[in-house]
């Protein structure tokens, strides 16, 4: 929903998912990406199949709406809270207003319509230049990067999961998926994947049954193929 209220632009990139199906939420998640938003899930399904918490979306709203001077936990908060985009969940005279907003409560859908139908009538429907100006730089750098940037905004209180470890537009880390690819590309075949150090040993048809053409590795640092009985 947010990405279709904030018209956040189509990608080409992909991020570097620790779960290695592709989801129908994959879409998402990279556009998401591009313009750094505070969002838990980046590189892992299972975590975007868990409720999302109502603090981590104040700061993607405050953030996408407002800037970069209100993305924080208690800025966004107070963003929705005095701009009647919410109403809260616990009682006025609570002293925390990060538990009346409820910030570790999980967020139904209800509540994201609720807060966006609020946000179109009081004209909080655009990007902030900020933001602006982040998805512009993105697209000199790594998804990962930038993805990972986004994920750092959230709160510690409501952080989930890993950062990706490619770090800086540099690679660090192939899955084994991945490698897969790199050599399928290679040799216009469809190798088997063993051991840690991403192996491959890659058959051929000879007419009568399957044989060992070669075995090949795949560097899981930098993703370089190479002969890898030539290698020992």
């Amino acid at each position: 929903m947010i990405v279709s209220y904030f018209g956040l632009e189509n990608t080409t990139k992909q991020l570097p998912k620790y779960t290695a199906n592709t989801s129908w939420s994959d879409d998402f998640y990279n556009r998401l990406a591009t313009y750094s938003v505070p969002m838990n899930g980046y590189f892992d399904d299972s975590i975007r199949n868990t409720a999302v918490k109502r603090g981590v979306v104040a700061q993607a709203l405050a953030y996408l709406s407002e800037g970069m001077s209100m993305y924080s936990l208690n800025n966004s908060v107070n963003f929705l809270l005095e701009s009647g985009i919410s109403t809260g969940q616990g009682t006025v005279d609570m002293k925390d207003v990060l538990s009346m907003f409820g910030y570790k409560n999980n967020l139904t859908r209800a509540q994201i319509v609720t807060f966006l139908y609020r946000m179109e009538n009081k004209k909080y429907n655009r990007l902030s230049t900020d933001v602006k100006n982040v998805y512009s730089q993105s697209a000199s750098l790594s998804i990962t990067e930038v993805a990972n940037t986004g994920k750092d905004r959230i709160d510690a209180r409501l952080r989930l999961g890993n950062n990706s470890v490619e770090k800086a537009g540099n690679p660090q880390g192939v899955t084994v998926e991945q490698a897969e690819k790199i050599l399928r590309e290679a040799l216009s075949l469809s190798p088997t994947s063993e051991g840690p150090d991403y192996i491959f040993q890659v058959y051929e048809y000879n007419g009568t049954h399957n044989a060992t053409l070669d075995w090949y590795g795949v560097n899981m640092q930098t993703g370089k193929w190479y002969d890898w009985l030539m290698a020992q």
